[in-house]
């Protein structure tokens, strides 16, 4: 009659071991890639599936290989929904390799993430708020919220413990590193970004060679078809081969122009009130941005920045390089 009932025994044993497991799962580490698309991260990508070729393509041994660059468990890409279309056929490809390698690869976006009050890709982001992807005392849209925040929300809701997160950042850009991942308040998982292009010295002409040898698809540089940081021949490209997109570059910055005006009289209207971080409230901006010279692309000529319209006119004059600068 002392005994224990078989029931609670088997309910004590369960619960142990659901507690262990647990503890192992807060104690493991997850490698992720965040692929992009581009050169660098591919080449990553590409190295992980060929890691016995790569480690004699690189003139090392496997073991020096796997130990600056963890073996991945795990591929992502964070569609933003203004890539260019090379960029989503190299994906595309890129999933194919991973499932025949049982590698598992995962796309995510702002618009089909799970908790988020507004689902949208970040065209109609840029055209709901009418600004830009930089904007001054801002940082990066694109990278943070269409990128590094949707991949950690996906992370938390998928993964428990350590979330090493594999960025494509180049030796020689070694500067990029310094810059941490943003902490999230209330996250269960600890996130570290690891950078083994750098560990393991590869440059771009480096990234370009592991490519020739162990991928079998073309590669662009991996950006938003409107990046602020295009150079000249990167803009007229745009022009002459994408005039789809290149319609919806002026749109966009059609709009920041109309909406710098309005937004920012509507702060002049109100006073000029400030939140207690110095800001203009919701809905208002405390400068008028366009009038300012504030453009879509970054690049400058003569120290100005030019318009949509004004790159349009200086193609069409002959005046833009036909090549990346």
């Amino acid at each position: 009659n002392n005994a224990f009932p078989c029931d609670l025994v088997i309910d004590i044993i369960a619960s142990v071991a659901y507690f262990y497991l647990q503890q192992e799962r807060e104690n493991m580490t997850t490698t992720i890639l965040s692929l992009g698309g581009g050169v660098d991260s591919t080449a990553l990508l590409a190295i992980d599936l060929h890691r016995d070729e790569a480690a004699d393509l690189l003139g090392m041994d496997r073991a020096d290989l796997d130990r600056l660059y963890p073996k991945l468990d795990q591929v992502v890409f964070s569609d933003t929904g203004a890539e260019f279309d090379e960029t989503y056929d190299n994906i595309a490809l890129a999933r194919k390799k991973c499932m025949a390698a049982g590698l598992p690869f995962t796309i995510v976006s702002k618009k089909t993430s799970s908790g988020r009050s507004i689902k949208e890709d970040l065209p109609e982001f840029l055209n709901r708020l009418g600004c830009l992807p930089t904007m001054p005392g801002q940082s990066h849209l694109c990278s943070v919220k269409f990128k590094g925040e949707v991949m950690t929300s996906w992370a938390e809701d998928n993964f428990t413990g350590e979330i090493q997160f594999v960025i494509g950042i180049e030796a020689n850009e070694g500067r990029r590193t310094r810059f941490k991942m943003k902490k999230k308040k209330n996250t269960k998982n600890t996130y570290t970004p690891i950078y083994p292009l750098v560990a393991l010295d590869l440059d771009r002409s480096k990234c370009e060679m592991v490519l020739r040898h162990l991928w079998d698809g073309a590669v662009r540089k991996s950006s938003c078809f409107f990046c602020p940081y295009m150079q000249e021949g990167e803009i007229a490209e745009l022009i002459n081969e994408n005039p789809e997109k290149w319609e919806a570059v002026k749109a966009i910055e059609e709009n920041f122009r109309q909406t710098s005006i309005v937004k920012h009289q509507k702060w002049i209207d109100a006073g000029k009130p400030t939140r207690s971080d110095g800001k203009a409230p919701e809905g208002m901006w405390s400068r008028d941005s366009y009038a300012e010279g504030k453009r879509l692309f970054a690049k400058t000529i003569g120290g100005k920045q030019l318009s949509a319209v004004e790159w349009e006119a200086r193609l069409k004059k002959g005046q833009l390089q036909l090549f990346a600068a």
